[in-house]
């Protein structure tokens, strides 16, 4: 994955709700007509209208398929499938296993965030070094479980024996070494790094692996990329090849660091320390003046209006909150979701404006990126565009128009200009090149960030009226962004030179000059014609600064082109690469035309019929499973047959699931073994069920302005064939019985976004339902199961603490004669009834908890390599559980605290486990326990 991507927010966010059934919304939408090129290296699936681009694409991952393996001994890796998702608003790309693929988004770069790469570019080589990495790994005892369980015997593999930084930083490695640009090239990929550095905050090993609650630190790509450049530059180009061979042969969770070990001779923790000392010795000239214990926070986008200054803040207890500064005080305007590698805001009188990505209702693999408006006086929302991809908005002066640049439905950049009542005015488009940035120069012309087609970047002043554009600063592969222009027609922008980010003013003459003197970044240029504000980078995020132009310093334009801006720090050469330029690569557009022929492809397909998981455990016994999904994930299959153990009877079950439109659909047949102990009796009533069944889900995603929902309703129904019924303390006849069930199931949740350090949200409601009747032509049998949870979190008196408010209730037919359910409540969770008391099936309960949870630290304790915790936090809580029935009525009461401790075993497993102290109201006893949490999504 090229980066973290948004999408996967919405990925976790539906893993909070529990469905009966897996929901996979990643599909694209259904009104795109798909087609395939393939050659040696590639069959590439992409929508009709990219079939320009198709051919780059296709022509430039056949070019870097020769460089890409060669430290793997890979000389031409084995053909992958790579599906084109032209709705995203995101920019990314991954690589996976289960059916093995890469798919990419084609938003393209809008971010400074690749450096000076070409967004295909450089996904042709991160995302094509994931696919060498996997079949390099697919060897030893790992082949021996791609041969027990398909892609799901590699994919467990890779995730215990090795570690997202060893893949991300790996591909990054690679992106910087076969081109001239890369991350490893600019300066803001390390900047965090280099703050910690420099600060001697370096994060543990641990703390790095297993993330931590009091600090900011750098993603796995950064570390990765630092661990694995030094490896090579120590001990050789095919230095990681032989420790990936030395994993695969016994993958488990210490296998890398021991791999290491073995092949360098020398011991990791001992290498991990050195890597950082080297950093900070070569990092040394940079070193601040001061080294405060502020906590973390970013202070940064500022500008001032008339006599006040807006800007963005955040830390580690707060989301992003637009702040006003006026006469030395500070009021918070508004909290929004923002993210500062991919968003732009900006300011006038009346309102702010950036743009948030948002998801269509049903299609993860669609969004959109809307314009907001902020009321600066009341913090209100209002959205001025939504429904299209837009980025990067602007003001012009009087604050009545925004200028922004859109990529649209045809894959095509362009400007787009709307008044403050969401009226399109104009719009302007450049063949071939994609408008990135845009500000306003004076009321028909704009000054704009372009990138040609090979991912160089280019500032252009445009006249809207004339329909032309005029070259200010030439192509170059230097990370430029955050445009801005003031009232003296300067235009400033961010720029690497010499191992950091600084920000460069261009004036009315051409003259450039250098304004900020930062040594790890400055960020954010805005002028009001006699001072520029920006925000510079420290050892403890970033703060304000604000100086007159008058000490900007003339400096030569070609300081920032033609890779004269590359120093010789870790920050943009830290591997000593040489810089590969790909003269030809203006040619893959065009490149061997002739020679592909464009297939149309729809979702059946070989891929479907040709399972890429399987297993031969299976429920109680042994048996066979097997999976297979289509590319375009809109069919999946899955199917399993085996022998019990305890009952030797055969099992078997099939389903396949409808994924393209919006419901989905899933048919499925079923044959298992239920059991159900009856309550205040010694006997189990003992079955064989068969049952087919249909489902139709319908779901809803919502995304906006920090809140967060899933909402999903499905409709069922079974054809059920109930035999060998038969109650075990009874000689009798077994019986057998047929059903017709209908249920459905409605389930949502709607919350505001957690805080980084926060134990729940701030706010959050859900609710599930679940009613299922059973009909038999005799009414005696006939039942029906009502199942309800509804839960409230809030949080609590102080600033991390938090509340969780919780009903929940399961009603059946209380005739013994009647079919019995699979109960749902005891599907949920640690306890269904109040905790300390054993769940029975019951006809009929209700329980409602109370839950207060409060944080005692967070220690970052590592216990030997086993787990490591980061946070303790306690829970105290009331459990009251009603039983109802013809023949008992019971009220079972407990109370207790839970000093719960969250935690990752062996550095992959994120678990959380706790003791609890149980005093059972209602039978007067005491209970100590050891529990694995449940966790607290809702």
């Amino acid at each position: 994955m090229i980066f973290k991507s948004l999408s996967l927010g919405l990925f976790i966010l539906l893993s909070s709700v529990t469905f009966s059934q897996e929901i996979d919304l990643a599909q694209s939408s259904p009104d795109i007509e798909w087609s395939k090129i393939e050659n040696k290296s590639v069959e590439l699936i992409f929508p009709d209208f990219l079939n320009d681009k198709s051919l780059y694409i296709a022509n430039i991952i056949d070019h870097y398929s020769l460089f890409v393996g060669r430290t793997y001994g890979l000389v031409q890796p084995k053909q992958f499938s790579l599906v084109i998702r032209p709705e995203m608003a995101n920019l990314n790309g991954f690589v996976t296993l289960g059916p093995r693929r890469s798919e990419w988004f084609s938003s393209s770069s809008f971010t400074p965030i690749l450096g000076g790469a070409e967004f295909y570019q450089a996904l042709s080589i991160h995302e094509y070094r994931h696919v060498v990495q996997f079949d390099y790994f697919n060897k030893g005892f790992t082949k021996g479980l791609d041969y027990l369980f398909g892609d799901a015997g590699i994919s467990l593999a890779a995730a215990v024996g090795l570690q997202s930084w060893f893949f991300e930083g790996d591909a990054v490695w690679a992106e910087t070494k076969y081109t001239d640009s890369g991350r490893g090239r600019t300066p803001r990929f390390l900047s965090r790094l280099k703050a910690l550095v420099l600060s001697d905050k370096v994060p543990t090993y641990d703390e790095f692996v297993n993330r931590t609650y009091n600090n900011n630190i750098p993603n796995h790509y950064v570390f990765g990329y630092v661990l694995i450049t030094r490896a090579v530059n120590k001990y050789g180009e095919n230095f990681w090849q032989r420790v990936l061979s030395k994993v695969s042969s016994a993958p488990h969770p210490w296998r890398l660091l021991s791999a290491f070990e073995s092949v360098s001779g020398e011991d990791f923790y001992d290498f991990y320390n050195d890597t950082m000392s080297e950093l900070k010795k070569k990092w040394s000239k940079d070193k601040l003046a001061s080294n405060s214990d502020t906590p973390f926070r970013e202070n940064l986008a500022a500008k001032r209006v008339e006599q006040k200054i807006y800007y963005l803040h955040y830390d580690l207890d707060s989301h992003w909150k637009i702040m006003e500064k006026n006469n030395g005080g500070n009021r918070t305007v508004a909290e929004i979701p923002f993210y500062k590698e991919i968003s732009q805001i900006d300011f006038s009188k009346k309102y702010a404006v950036f743009n948030q990505f948002v998801p269509d209702s049903r299609y993860l693999y669609k969004e959109k990126s809307v314009l907001t408006l902020v009321d600066l006086e009341t913090g209100a929302f209002k959205s001025l565009i939504s429904g299209r991809r837009l980025y990067n908005p602007s003001f012009d002066e009087e604050g009545r128009r925004v200028m922004a640049v859109e990529f649209d439905e045809k894959n095509k950049w362009k400007i787009v200009e709307f008044d403050i009542n969401s009226k399109q005015l104009r719009s302007f488009q450049i063949k071939n090149e994609n408008i990135v940035e845009v500000k306003y120069f004076d009321s028909n012309k704009v000054v704009a960030l372009v990138v040609n087609s090979v991912g160089e970047k280019s500032i252009k002043l445009i006249d809207l009226s004339h329909k032309k554009s005029k070259t200010i600063l030439k192509y170059s592969r230097n990370s430029i962004s955050e445009l801005s222009v003031d009232k003296m027609k300067n235009i400033f922008f961010e720029a690497q030179y010499d191992g950091a980010i600084n920000i460069f003013k261009m004036d009315r003459k051409g003259e450039l000059s250098q304004c900020s003197d930062q040594k790890i970044g400055g960020y954010y240029p805005s002028s009001n014609g006699r001072k520029l504000l920006y925000s510079g980078e420290d050892y403890n995020g970033s703060k304000l600064y604000e100086v007159p132009l008058s000490k900007c310093k003339k400096v030569e334009r070609n300081s920032i082109l033609d890779f004269n801006y590359l120093g010789d720090s870790p920050s943009d050469n830290y591997g000593n690469f040489k810089l590969e330029h790909f003269p030809l690569q203006k040619e893959q557009y065009t490149k061997n035309k002739e020679k592909y022929s464009r297939e149309d492809y729809g979702s059946l397909n070989k891929r479907l019929v040709t399972p890429h998981s399987w297993s031969f455990f299976v429920g109680r016994g042994y048996g066979l499973s097997i999976n297979a999904d289509n590319y375009l994930r809109t069919i999946g299959i899955s199917a399993n047959v085996g022998n019990d153990s305890e009952e030797e009877q055969l099992y078997y079950g099939a389903n396949i699931s409808f994924k393209k439109y919006y419901p989905i659909f899933n048919v499925g047949a079923n044959k298992t073994y239920r059991e159900v102990e009856l309550y205040n009796t010694s006997s189990d009533l003992k079955w064989d069920e068969f049952d087919i069944d249909l489902s139709m889900t319908i779901p809803y995603l919502y995304r906006m302005n920090l809140k967060n929902s899933v909402t999903a309703l499905t409709l069922g129904a079974k054809a059920v064939d109930i035999a060998n019924s038969r109650i075990t303390s009874q000689e009798q006849v077994t019986t057998s019985e047929k059903y017709n069930n209908a249920y459905i199931e409605f389930q949502t949740s709607f919350s505001k976004e957690r805080k980084f350090r926060s134990i729940v949200p701030a706010w959050g409601i859900s609710y599930n339902a679940f009613y299922e009747i059973a009909e038999n032509k005799d009414p005696t049998k006939s039942s029906y199961q009502f199942y309800q949870n509804a839960k409230l979190l809030s949080s609590g008196l102080f600033k991390f603490d938090g509340l969780k408010l919780e009903f929940m209730s399961e009603e059946q037919e209380e005739k013994a004669s009647a079919y019995r359910f699979s109960p749902v409540g005891s599907q949920e969770g640690d306890y269904v009834f109040s905790r300390g008391y054993s769940y029975i099936s019951v006809p009929k309960y209700e329980k409602y908890s109370f839950n207060y949870f409060f944080p005692l630290g967070y220690p970052d304790l590592r216990i030997w390599a086993l787990s490591y915790i980061r946070r303790v936090k306690v829970n105290t809580f009331y459990d009251l559980t009603n039983i109802s029935s013809s023949f008992l009525n019971q009220k079972l009461e407990s109370a207790g605290a839970e000093l719960e401790f969250e935690s990752t075993f062996f550095r992959i497993l994120p678990i959380d486990f706790g003791v609890r102290f149980i005093n059972k109201i209602t039978t007067k006893e005491n209970v100590n326990e050891f529990y694995l949490a449940t966790g607290l999504a809702f």
